[in-house]
């Protein structure tokens, strides 16, 4: 009577946490982990079984089919040599056999097994595209304008993408050749980006249609994976993790993976460029050749007066009501010991309610009002008041919603009080209105 041989099974492993799974099969050999992938497998399964490797993410996929060589009653299981990762979309395989694919760890029924292995390989050859298999809600955006959705969007404040920087057309069809797009984001996301938002709302990002699709690769890259990896890697220790370094008056708080340096810009006498970017590993900072020259940063040093008034006009437009513009003495800093003998001929420009906006002008620094409420219903505007109401003005204020009549103002204080008639030795600062409380974190 000849023995009963038993059919090679399929099994489902599971691998996690992604990037750990990822870096386990595509980081080269020498690279040394802080932690390990979790592994987990059938409770029972054999030699010459087939082992198919699955990674839980935002898009679910298999990163590999392998054979083992060793069975549950091992000490250890093993498999043959395998050419490496593969990558495919588990929501691509589900669509092509309209049935879904049970959680891992599992060992899979024959007949099921057949049909899986088949959509595979027509998903591994012929991949379906993301806005045909996603189940994000990202391609539903796209057809319906998340009618009906509440939406929390992160974007760089211009026509461009947050993961590679690309200039494209917004909302209101400024910039390049196509349009940005609305990338639902999950914990993840949220997590990477340091951001909480309120459980009500979506988060969700502005991007191009190239760096949308990237994000929708299987097993599913954080925004900040797409953009670290379109960036420089750190001269000093080659990792992917480089902060862009903004100066100047930026639109609004910097975008995710940028931070604010700064109105001054800290160019020396031999020319040598502020940094461009700081490494989120090491923190070394560094340029890259071709950087534009300092003149063409979010600064009023160097301008002409007149190219400095449209610099102010510029930083002033659309900023939230509470913000404050100021421009003084470049080499002035809050805190140190000054010359009290010495004026501080300074200007500061406040946005009101109503499209509203208050110039101060000083000789003395000024500090920031803590204002009842920024109405500015009884206002009279184009008025200027010379009643010592504010203690630290000591030139007058002004209320107007004529943009350009203020920085004019600005600047003629400055250019006519500050003796030197050129704009090299001013500054600015900036500061943007406080929330009373942070945003619910939605994880909690």
């Amino acid at each position: 009577m000849s023995a009963h041989i038993r059919k090679p099974r399929v099994h489902l492993c599971r691998v996690s946490p992604r990037r750990d799974a990822i870096d386990s099969y595509l980081a080269p050999d020498d690279i040394a982990f802080a932690t390990e992938p979790i592994w987990e497998l059938p409770p029972d399964y054999d030699a010459g079984d087939t082992l198919i490797v699955v990674v839980p993410a935002r898009e679910p996929g298999v990163l590999n089919i392998e054979t083992l060589t060793s069975s549950s009653a091992d000490d250890r299981w093993e498999t043959e040599d395998s050419a490496g990762a593969e990558m495919v979309s588990i929501p691509g395989i589900e669509q092509r056999m309209g049935e879904p694919t049970p959680a891992a760890p599992v060992t899979l029924d024959p007949d099921f097994a057949d049909r899986w292995m088949d959509a595979y390989e027509a998903e591994r050859t012929h991949f379906t595209p993301w806005h045909l298999r996603d189940t994000t809600g990202c391609a539903e955006g796209l057809r319906t304008g998340f009618a009906g959705r509440y939406l929390d969007i992160i974007s760089t404040g211009l026509p461009s993408c947050v993961c590679c920087g690309t200039e494209v057309f917004d909302n209101l069809g400024r910039g390049g050749t196509e349009k940005l797009q609305q990338h639902m984001c999950n914990a993840e996301d949220a997590k990477d980006m340091g951001y909480t938002h309120h459980p009500d709302l979506d988060l969700a990002v502005e991007v191009c249609e190239s760096c949308h699709a990237d994000l929708h690769d299987p097993f599913g890259p954080t925004v900040m994976d797409v953009m670290f990896r379109s960036r420089p890697p750190c001269p000093e220790c080659e990792r992917h993790h480089t902060i862009r370094i903004q100066w100047g008056m930026p639109p609004g708080p910097p975008p995710p993976g940028t931070i604010a340096a700064g109105c001054v810009i800290p160019v020396d006498d031999s020319g040598a460029w502020p940094p461009e970017f700081r490494c989120g590993h090491c923190g070394h900072e560094w340029s890259t050749p071709g950087q534009e020259s300092a003149d063409d940063v979010s600064d009023p040093s160097g301008l002409s007066w007149d190219e400095t008034t449209d610099w102010l006009v510029e930083s002033l437009a659309d900023k939230p009501i509470g913000f404050i513009l100021e421009v003084g003495p470049r080499n002035y800093v809050t805190g140190e010991e000054n010359d009290e003998d010495e004026d501080v001929v300074c200007a500061q420009i406040q946005v009101l309610a109503g499209g509203v906006l208050m110039l101060r002008r000083s000789r003395t620094e000024l500090g920031h009002l803590l204002l009842v409420d920024y109405s500015t219903d009884d206002l009279v505007l184009e008025q200027w008041y010379f009643d010592d109401h504010f203690e630290d003005c000591t030139d007058g204020y002004l209320f107007s919603r004529d943009v350009t009549l203020l920085a004019h103002t600005c600047v003629t204080w400055i250019q006519e009080n500050e003796g030197n008639g050129s704009t090299n030795d001013i500054g600015c600062n900036y500061r943007f209105p406080d929330t009373l409380l942070p945003p619910p974190d939605p994880t909690s």
